[in-house]
């Protein structure tokens, strides 16, 4: 329920805007011209090697799987570049860092419905990764739409085996409202081992940020707790079998925590030398501190196509069964969660995503949030390193009560589309110039909005 957004809190006091030094965005500005030089001076001093031809990643196995925000998309993804690969000795324990560097003006910092607020927000998030193994396409991950950040080539590697721990720290300087900086974090330990007949991965992550929440519509300060693993093993030549959890913990500042546990299981059979077909489900149970626990059954039935290398496709539905520990009755719903990839040539890429899962409010007491996710993208190369990227999508945020006395009555409509042209500066680094427009239609004139921001960004693999 969370959007890519950084403003003051609607709580906070105002101040009518002073006249300022530029201070910090001149050290930006000098930090992303020393970021340039470094890394194309380093360009010249790599060599590249090919990359192998690209492989269909496995789709998540739960609709429910939690992203790295639990929340609307953001529409800042990363990378893709053909024809390059890292080398460096995957064996031996090693460093990997990332620098990334905003500027974004936006001219909503509060998502009012009217009397907005406009401001200028700079962003520095260092990141540090130490670990085994080619685990640094985990740290910057891999996604063709929109470009952004070299492709490192090991997304590719027919088998990708690692361990580490990362900690990104993420500074936010407002140029107004400075009483609104702050530091957001992010600490993960993650492994992964893969092997002819079966392969395992799990994952701790920890993260802290004060961004906007449409829930609330406004500001708020949000902590999340995530760990989740899953295995697959092939039992014969066309079955595989898979079996995983997933546990995360939500908590807002002055809001509502809820802790979602689950488990998955699959059987997949392959039909066709092309075709996969699975069937298996979800058990899980929702706590909130406020309002009614809830425990839901999802059967499944999942399908993976792969008709050419530049064709894949992978959904799954099913029905949701959910009960609640009120006098409210049992609800089913239909659920779903599908993606696509299309690669039309080697500069031309086309994506769809689309899903619908249930969450927990986290503004009001014994209401979920039952949220479906429509989203396209579109990518084309021009003179190899530069990308034109166009993104756009819909949620619909629809609120039932979990206790038998409805706290609210409520329905939105949020809509978003990015443009964005990207450079590769160097084999490791990226600069992107955007342009985003957002907007929620809600039954609440409230959480009525529309957001329009421009960004500056650059990102660079150590």
């Amino acid at each position: 329920m969370n959007i890519a957004y950084t403003g003051p809190r609607p709580g906070s006091i105002l101040r009518a805007r002073p006249r300022r030094r530029a201070t910090f965005p001149c050290l930006f500005a000098g930090a992303l011209f020393v970021a340039l030089n470094t890394f194309a001076n380093a360009a010249q001093t790599t060599t590249a090697t090919p990359a192998a031809p690209a492989t269909n990643a496995n789709p998540a196995r739960n609709i429910n799987a939690a992203a790295d925000e639990p929340s609307l998309p953001r529409a800042d993804a990363a990378p893709a570049t053909p024809g390059t690969r890292f080398e460096e000795d995957v064996s031996q324990w090693r460093f990997v860092g990332r620098l990334s560097l905003r500027a974004t003006y936006d001219d909503n910092i509060t998502i009012r419905p009217d009397n907005e607020l406009d401001d200028m927000i700079f962003a520095v998030a260092p990141s540090l990764a130490f670990g085994i193994g080619n685990f640094r396409t985990a740290v910057a991950p891999y996604a063709a739409i929109p470009h952004f950040i070299a492709r490192t080539g090991e997304e590719d590697l027919p088998r990708r085996d690692y361990a580490f721990a990362s900690y990104t720290p993420e500074g936010l300087f407002f140029r107004d409202f400075d009483d609104e900086n702050t530091v957001n974090h992010d600490v993960r330990f993650a492994a992964r081992q893969e092997r002819d007949l079966w392969n395992a991965q799990g994952e701790f992550r920890f993260q802290r940020v004060t961004d906007v929440d449409l829930d609330f519509g406004r500001r708020v300060r949000q902590t999340y707790y995530t760990a989740h693993a899953i295995g697959e093993r092939s039992l014969t030549g066309k079955i595989r079998g898979s079996l995983g959890g997933h546990a995360n913990r939500s908590e807002y500042a002055g809001g509502n925590t809820s802790t979602d546990v689950r488990g998955t299981t699959f059987l997949d059979y392959q039909i066709g030398p092309k075709t996969t077909l699975g069937l298996g489900g979800t058990a899980g149970y929702l706590m909130v501190d406020r309002g009614a626990d809830q425990t839901y059954q999802q059967p499944l039935v999942q399908i993976k196509y792969q008709p050419t290398a530049k064709i894949s496709f992978a959904g799954q539905a099913g029905e949701e069964f959910r009960q609640y520990d009120s006098d409210i009755d049992d609800r089913s719903r239909f659920v779903f969660s599908l993606s696509g990839d299309y690669e039309a040539s080697d500069a031309t890429r086309f994506n769809v995503a689309a899903r619908r899962e249930t969450q927990s409010s986290a503004q009001y007491s014994g209401e979920n949030v039952v949220a479906t996710l429509y989203q396209a993208g579109v990518r084309q190369r021009f003179l190899q390193r530069v990308y034109v990227s166009l993104l756009g999508g819909h949620v619909r945020n629809e609120y039932e009560n979990n206790v038998p006395t409805a706290i609210v009555s409520r329905r939105d409509n949020f809509n978003f589309y990015k443009a964005s042209s990207s450079l590769d500066v160097s084999r490791r680094g990226t600069v992107e110039l955007s342009y985003e427009h957002r907007e929620n239609d809600s039954t609440l004139p409230n959480f009525e909005f529309e957001q329009s921001l421009v960004t500056l960004a650059a990102s660079f693999l150590f």
